[in-house]
């Protein structure tokens, strides 16, 4: 079974041992705070106990990322079930197959995080250029691809003028899925739940803004 929260929704998957989709619920824009565990409940009513769990730890919503991630944890301590984390960019390149893709993943207004990656024929994938997060005004830092990766993600329906300049033609502007997760997880090893946390790739605004305060003079 996989689940991602990257946005304020999210979706749920599960599969056969042979990968087989067994089944897709995606939240449709529904609060993942009060759908996600009702969804995940209504699957494992359905299948039964799953072999092993996979969850997209980030990037993504800072809230969306601590529920999906708790709501793994607590499934996967409760059942003794591997439990396996995905970043969320690498899913999304696996949802388009194999190729080479440069993804690109809104935050908010201002920042766009981005990555690429290679995915193969049997749908094992590796990271050719990490997870950066820019802001929007600086697009001279995106990262060196060309015209033999794709470009996909949610940033090329929601900030076309963003990439004008990437020289990686445009593709499909979906947003990660929890199919992709579960594809993407065949590449990633189990963690231990306990020591499981979202990878938010940026600070959050309390931590900013405690940053901040360090930092002013004291009267």
């Amino acid at each position: 079974m996989a689940w991602e929260c990257v946005g304020r929704s999210g979706s749920v998957c599960a599969l056969a041992e042979n990968g087989t989709l067994l089944a897709y619920e995606d939240l449709a824009g529904v609060a993942a705070a009060s759908h996600l565990v009702p969804c995940i409940d209504a699957l494992l009513r359905r299948f039964g106990r799953p072999q092993s769990l996979a969850v997209a730890i980030g990037p993504g919503s800072f809230t969306g990322l601590r529920i999906s991630t708790v709501a793994a944890r607590t499934l996967a301590w409760c059942d003794q079930l591997p439990l396996i984390p995905v970043p969320t960019l690498a899913a999304l390149a696996c949802d388009q197959g194999p190729g080479l893709w440069y993804t690109v993943l809104p935050l908010k207004k201002d920042v766009t995080f981005h990555a690429a990656y290679s995915v193969d024929a049997t749908g094992a994938w590796q990271e050719v250029l990490p997870v950066q997060a820019i802001n929007d005004d600086a697009s001279a830092d995106f990262p060196p691809v060309d015209a033999t990766y794709t470009a996909v993600g949610p940033a090329l329906a929601s900030k076309p003028q963003l990439l004008q300049c990437c020289p990686a033609p445009s593709g499909s502007p979906q947003a990660p899925t929890a199919h992709g997760v579960a594809r993407a997880a065949r590449s990633c090893q189990p963690q231990d739940p306990a020591h499981l946390l979202p990878a938010y790739h940026r600070a959050s605004a309390p931590e900013l803004q405690r940053d901040q305060g360090q930092h002013k003079p004291r009267p």
